[in-house]
């Protein structure tokens, strides 16, 4: 058994105890600045780095996925790719990072020092800022520096260049605006509402009344009327 594989093995029985309550699939790679809250599920042939996974968010096979903060209840497709890095598109005469880069990329360099700022970061070191409740389609490309708002959908095979707001729906190359999921008054009182924040015993009580948006809100009045009587 090759020492690859017998790794393999052990960060799949590692990551697949009930402790963790975080299923890695064999195959897959993560490094170990991932960190995920629990209830985790990643795909066979999956890369990861630099990462945070918010609870009960998972991803299907073949993505490669870094620098990114990934919030709670996230569905992301398969082969869905974070693009980071930028190479410099205007004033430059050359886009090889030999002229811009001490960083060898390409086994070559001209410089010294670096001149172009290849990676943008949000904050604390990540480059994409993923909310809650969020669903990537499979095939999808998110750019680094782009931030992707609570509830938001990406079509599948989407180009995602800038951000996208909360309960919105993009899709195409590159990603335009289709439509929001729910009305404004709804999507701020989602925002407000931060199911995904609540305890699990709350989330199960809300479960059946989350096919309707009507519904749910309703739900939601209810028991904080309850909360109140208490």
């Amino acid at each position: 058994m090759g020492v690859g594989i017998i790794f393999d093995t052990i960060k799949y029985i590692l990551f697949n105890s009930k402790k963790n309550n975080v299923k890695l699939s064999i195959g897959s790679n993560i490094n170990s600045n991932v960190k995920f809250q629990g209830a985790n599920k990643i795909g066979k042939m999956t890369n990861l780095r630099n990462c945070t996974w918010g609870y009960a968010s998972y991803c299907g096979e073949n993505c490669t996925i870094g620098e990114a903060a990934i919030g709670k209840y996230c569905s992301v497709g398969d082969r869905v790719h974070f693009i980071g890095g930028m190479h410099p598109s205007s004033d430059f005469v050359s886009t090889h990072p030999a002229f811009y880069s001490v960083r060898n990329q390409a086994g070559i360099k001209y410089v010294n020092e670096n001149k172009f700022d290849e990676y943008k970061f949000i904050s604390n070191n990540k480059a994409f800022i993923i909310g809650n409740d969020v669903w990537i389609g499979s095939d999808a490309k998110i750019m680094q520096g782009v931030k992707i708002g609570d509830g938001a959908i990406i079509a599948a095979g989407a180009l995602v260049i800038k951000d996208v707001a909360p309960y919105e729906i993009v899709g195409g190359v590159p990603a335009k605006h289709i439509k929001f999921r729910f009305s404004q008054e709804q999507i701020d009182r989602l925002l407000q509402i931060e199911w995904w924040n609540y305890d699990e015993e709350k989330i199960r009580l809300l479960s059946d009344s989350m096919i309707d948006i009507e519904q749910f809100l309703i739900q939601i009045d209810t028991l904080h009327e309850k909360d109140d009587r208490r």
